[in-house]
Parts: structure tokens; C-alpha cells; sequence
């Protein structure tokens, strides 16, 4: 298990340094690759900012021989270089989630959490069942000496993995498993409220909200966001970020400009992939 202090799930737990790792300054025309002769991370620390701002994650950790733990990450007070982090780890029978101690961590910081050294990883596109769904996900499989750490990173979920497993010597010995997580931000609501990220016109706003105005006055209130799987004050954060003109309800227009500022943008070079078929042929 020592060699899980390289990554992600220990260093949220014990903490994490605000500043940049060392290494990080000087990167190269890739934002992905943080280091020479490391291969790209998943997600850029610009992405993580949008994906992990006021969101709240759930794992199911499992250790071999150990009690099955729960934790959680709580992200909130982000800004453009980083949140408050709180992480909470209580035991998934007979246990309470609690409140964690808090601390600001770096998005920068977060993003060097999943750069790794070329020769020691794979990469492959693959789809990974979750109990949150089926998910497209980068898959880094990390060899170091007898251990194989293997990462699913989501590609609409920047962040931590949802789904991480350390192998030692053909053995399973730790797990981390995403089973619930809430977006508070926009672009969390319009998925929860079935609208996605690509209504970019006003006539397709009207479309959506027709089919959520239930009391038919025209617009979207506050009542009508149950379902969204947000907490209360998620929901009302985001419902004032949306209502722009701060009137109490949420009309087509609005819908269609967060809608439209949450569009897919122009699509960046991916980074080196793997594909089974590859795999195969070297082997």
C-alpha cells in the first residue's frame, strides 16, 4: 500500500498542498503534460476547475482484509486557482457520514495528482461500469515494481477517478469506488434537469422548460428543481447563478444563455492513446 502515496486517494486524505509540485512550473505546449517523459494527465487543471467546483463525491473504499469505508470529497468556495477541500471517511456499516477538516487545494495541484511517467503507463479509451452508470473513461494502468494501479478517469466528470484499483503481486489490496456525486454548478443543473450542455438557442430553452414549467407560468421557480439530486443549498446557488436578472424565476432566455455558455467548446488534441488493438500487437 506504500505505493499508493504517489496517488490520488491518500494524498486527499492526508492533505493537500495549496502551491503547485515541484516540477509543475515550466510545462510544456501540451497543458496536459506537466513533465518531460510523463505522459499527459486525463484532464487539464482548467477542466478541473469546471468539474469539481461546488461538487460533492462519494467513494466505497475496500482494502483487503479491512472493513469497507465510505468517503467523501467536498468541494466548495472554488475560485479560479482553487477550493476549499473536505474530505470525511466513516465506516459504510453502522457509520454516519461526518464533516472533514477543510483545506484549499490547488486545481494545479490536483491535476499533478494523475501525471505519471510514460514508460510506467497505459492508456486506453474505455467504457467502465459504475454504480453512478456506465461511463466513458481514459484508463491509465501505472506499473511500479509488483504493483499495478489502475485509474478510470470519466470524461464528463473531471476529477478524481470513479474508479481506482491497486493490484500487488496478481492480488487486489485497495479499491475506491464513485457511487453518488452531486454538481452544484449550471452546468450540473442542465444535466440533472435533462436540458445537457448543447441548447444553444432560445427555442430550444422553450422547448426544455416547457416540460418542467409544471404550474405553466412561463418560467422556471424554485420548487420546480426537485429531482436534480442537489442538495438545498446547491440548488439555490445555482438557481441564482441562472436567474440572471434576479426576478425569482428562471425564463427560455436564461436557460438557453448558461446552456449556451456551458456549450461543448472546440475540441483539443486528445491525449496518446492506447487502443486494445494496439495493446495486442505488442504483445
Amino acid at each position: 500500500m506504500r505505493a499508493l502515496a504517489l496517488f490520488l486517494l491518500p494524498v486527499l486524505v492526508s492533505g493537500v498542498r495549496a502551491e503547485d509540485p515541484p516540477g509543475t512550473a515550466k510545462k510544456a505546449a501540451d497543458p496536459r503534460q506537466l513533465k518531460p517523459g510523463h505522459a499527459p494527465t486525463p484532464y487539464t487543471a482548467a477542466q478541473i476547475h469546471e468539474g469539481c467546483s461546488d461538487r460533492t463525491a462519494t467513494f466505497r473504499l475496500e482494502r483487503a482484509g479491512k472493513p469497507t469505508m465510505m468517503q467523501s470529497m467536498r468541494f466548495t468556495d472554488a475560485n479560479e486557482k482553487n477550493a476549499l477541500l473536505e474530505v470525511a471517511v466513516w465506516p459504510e456499516r453502522g457509520g454516519a457520514p461526518g464533516k472533514g477538516p477543510g483545506r484549499r487545494v490547488s486545481w494545479s495541484a490536483l491535476q499533478a495528482h494523475a501525471s505519471f511517467p510514460n514508460e510506467a503507463t497505459k492508456i486506453v479509451d474505455a467504457k467502465i461500469e459504475t454504480p453512478v452508470g456506465t461511463l466513458a473513461c481514459l484508463v491509465y494502468t501505472v506499473t511500479k515494481g509488483d504493483t499495478v494501479n489502475r485509474f478510470c478517469f470519466a470524461k464528463a466528470l473531471p476529477g478524481p477517478p470513479v474508479l481506482l484499483t491497486s493490484v500487488v503481486k496478481g492480488g487486489r489490496v485497495f479499491s475506491m469506488t464513485l457511487v453518488k456525486h452531486r454538481d452544484g454548478t449550471e452546468k450540473g443543473v442542465l444535466t440533472a434537469l435533462g436540458l445537457g450542455t448543447t441548447t444553444t438557442t432560445a427555442a430550444a430553452a422553450t422547448a426544455s422548460l416547457a416540460k418542467l414549467d409544471k404550474d405553466k407560468s412561463g418560467g422556471l421557480g424554485p420548487a420546480e428543481f426537485p429531482g436534480t439530486g442537489l442538495t438545498k443549498t446547491q440548488a439555490a446557488r445555482a438557481f441564482a447563478r441562472i436567474d440572471r436578472n434576479a426576478n425569482g424565476t428562471i425564463d427560455a432566455a436564461e436557460l438557453a444563455h448558461v446552456a449556451k455558455a456551458w456549450a461543448p467548446k472546440p475540441a483539443q488534441a486528445s491525449p496518446a492513446v492506447e487502443t486494445p488493438e494496439k495493446v495486442d500487437e505488442k504483445k
